[in-house]
């Protein structure tokens, strides 16, 4: 278990015989970025909180993220979830200000209540139809898009916008489409 990180190094890359990052390691640090590798089965309580992280790679077998996890990481502003997951606890992702894209796998079958709490509301869930990450951002108001069997594709259309006859999307600009149900 990695108990205490005292580098310079903002860009880290945990090694591999590491199976945990443990209570508070990068809590109020400044590093950016983390890449961990598939030896660490879990990630503890305010493992990342309040750090400066803009990216982080999880590893394919961390099966939980501890309480208050990635706690007020207010550069984070996107995060993939890997299968191997399968419980998000109490403010993982809580205050994470500029998150605005995360994808959780069907393999998440327990997301604690305040889990995302005070994220912004334009934070959209990548999820798999009726698996507990869908129930809980339809739940919680959040926005979501289907991955999986259930996504929609949107190969080979041309969408024309127009305002009395003038295009409004020109080349060069961007349509957010969003489609509900």
């Amino acid at each position: 278990c990695l108990i205490a990180y005292k580098g310079e190094n903002l860009n880290v890359i945990i090694p591999d015989y590491i199976t945990a990052i443990g209570e508070y390691v990068f809590h109020e640090h400044d590093i950016i970025s983390v890449d961990i590798p598939d030896s660490v089965t879990s990630i503890e309580e305010a493992a990342f909180a309040c750090s400066k992280l803009t990216s982080i790679k999880i590893g394919n077998s961390v099966n939980s993220i501890g309480n208050s996890a990635f706690y007020e990481c207010t550069n984070l502003t996107s995060i993939e979830i890997p299968s191997s997951v399968t419980s998000i606890e109490w403010s993982a992702f809580s205050e994470c200000v500029n998150l605005t894209s995360i994808k959780i796998p069907s393999s998440v079958i327990s997301i604690r209540s305040d889990a995302f709490e005070f994220c912004t509301k334009n934070l959209i869930f990548y999820v798999e139809k009726d698996s507990t990450a869908h129930k809980y951002a339809k739940e919680k108001g959040y926005r979501f898009c289907y991955v999986g069997d259930d996504a929609v594709s949107l190969e080979n259309i041309t969408i024309v916008v127009e305002d009395g006859g003038n295009p409004i999307i020109n080349k060069g600009n961007t349509l957010n489409l969003i489609i509900s149900a």
